[in-house]
């Protein structure tokens, strides 16, 4: 029976050998699942710190769209009234060019008249003659 014992304590002390090595294993196993949670941990803190200055970014983006937007408007606008205001002026300046000239078509229209007249006098003074 000592033999028998024996093997039998043999045999648990290579089981627990075995039991020991993949206590080992499964130690070795947590510790690179620790390793790998703490760089997951880095990783997402980086995350964080990457989205909070993509949200700054895109905050300053914003305003500066936003201020562009209203440069151009307030630049537009400008321009619109000093073209606005020059087309008024030009306006004026063609109704009154428009009278100057249908001032003078209405004189040469009478200077034509006359002349027609003299013409008839002066044919009718040759005949006469």
């Amino acid at each position: 029976m000592d033999s028998e014992i024996k093997e039998m304590f043999e045999m648990l002390l290579s089981k627990m050998d075995s039991m020991q090595s993949d206590i080992v294993n499964i130690q070795s196993g947590i510790s690179n699942m620790k390793s790998d949670i703490s760089n997951m941990k880095s990783d997402i803190v980086n995350m964080k710190n990457d989205i909070s200055n993509a949200q700054s970014d895109i905050i300053k983006n914003g305003q500066a769209i936003h201020d562009l937007h209203m440069l151009v408007e307030t630049e537009t606008n400008r321009n619109i009234m000093v073209i606005a205001e020059a087309h008024g002026v030009q306006s004026e300046q063609y109704c009154d060019l428009k009278k100057v000239v249908e001032s003078i078509r209405t004189k040469q229209e009478m200077t034509e008249i006359r002349l027609n007249l003299l013409e008839a006098d002066i044919r009718f003074l040759k005949n006469v003659r």
